[in-house]
């Protein structure tokens, strides 16, 4: 397809523009590795590179090189996140796909999460028992904790990821984290069959793939007159009847202070293109959005979804997404995700 236009954004350092409204798939075309060079001046040691605006889609680089002109310059010393008190774990750094899982295995890491490339983390030797790791964090840190099992240790959170390898036909380790403060010593059980990987804390936004989504589906909807819940295409959805103008209601919690995004599902066989509005009412009646959106045709046998952003942060609580649609006779509506 063609994708001019659908990701536009800009790149600065240190506060100053150096590429305005990149448009990658316009440079680079489908499948294809852009390179952009920019030269900048640094003072004070720091660089911050930055996106001041995102036109369409997401701002994405996938690696960042650093070079100097100044012959004499050494980069810094690094320091790992992990002092290892126990004599049976190896440390090492940046955590990559291809890696072995074991120091005496030829077990090598299939998948990870986008967030843990490049991690430090603990290998050990499979065979023999030994205790479970100890070790200490030189700065504010994640720990990560890959498990075949239920993590049942303290304030570990579930990720909703999983790190795969290779033995087999693929295991899963289903994916914890525990945040800890810089110095923190900590001692996890005996087990040969976990990852731990430790990542520094970062205040940037998770990757968009990695937050969670909450789906909504029509059971839970509230329909005006004109709509009827009914089973289609082996889904039970929310279908106009009318060609008056109708509505579509769902109640959402929110968990956290966000921006959200909201997908609407649905089937519509008609060639004509429809238009309605997405709003989103607090729960004291406010209007806190209210969008034009489109539902144009969809193939036999697939549907359609679209997708729009709260234009705002909004804060955890109850909320209302409602749909209002007119000239839609037929157009079914499988439900929204809450992201």
């Amino acid at each position: 397809m063609k994708a001019g236009g659908m990701r536009l954004f800009d790149v600065a350092i240190n506060g100053k523009t150096v590429i305005n409204d990149l448009d990658t798939w316009k440079e680079a075309g489908t499948n294809s590795a852009l390179k952009k060079t920019v030269k900048a001046r640094i003072a004070g040691g720091k660089m911050i590179i930055s996106f001041p605006e995102s036109k369409a889609g997401e701002a994405l680089i996938s690696a960042i090189a650093i070079a100097s002109l100044k012959k004499t310059i050494k980069p810094a010393s690094s320091q790992s996140l992990i002092i290892n008190h126990n004599e049976s774990y190896k440390v090492l750094s940046w955590l990559d796909i291809g890696d072995k899982q074991y120091k005496n295995e030829t077990i090598t890491i299939r998948s990870l999460p986008s967030n843990l490339f490049g991690a430090d983390w603990l290998q050990h030797s499979k065979d023999g028992e030994h205790p479970g790791p100890d070790f200490t964090v030189t700065e504010d840190a994640d720990v990560f904790v890959g498990t075949l099992l239920t993590w049942s240790e303290k304030d570990y959170e579930k990720t909703n990821t999983v790190i795969e390898t290779d033995e087999g036909d693929g295991k899963q380790y289903i994916v914890y984290r525990k945040r800890f403060s810089k110095g923190t010593r900590i001692n996890l059980p005996s087990d040969q069959n976990y990852f731990v990987i430790v990542m520094p804390v970062t205040h940037m936004q998770p990757a968009y793939d990695l937050k969670p989504v909450t789906a909504y589906r029509a059971n839970v909807a509230v329909v005006s007159e004109g709509m009827q819940k009914e089973m289609f295409a082996t889904r039970e959805c929310a279908v106009v009847k009318s060609s008056s103008a109708v509505s579509i209601e769902w109640p959402v919690q929110t968990g956290v202070a966000d921006i959200y995004s909201i997908t609407v599902k649905y089937y519509w066989p008609q060639e004509k293109e429809i238009k309605g509005r997405i709003q989103l009412l607090d729960a004291g009646n406010s209007m806190m959005m209210d969008l034009p959106v489109n539902f144009t045709f969809t193939r036999s046998g697939k549907w359609n979804q679209f997708t729009v952003n709260t234009v705002n942060m909004i804060n955890a609580g109850n909320y209302r997404i409602r749909l209002v649609i007119e000239n839609a006779e037929g157009l079914a509506i499988s439900g929204i995700d809450i992201q």
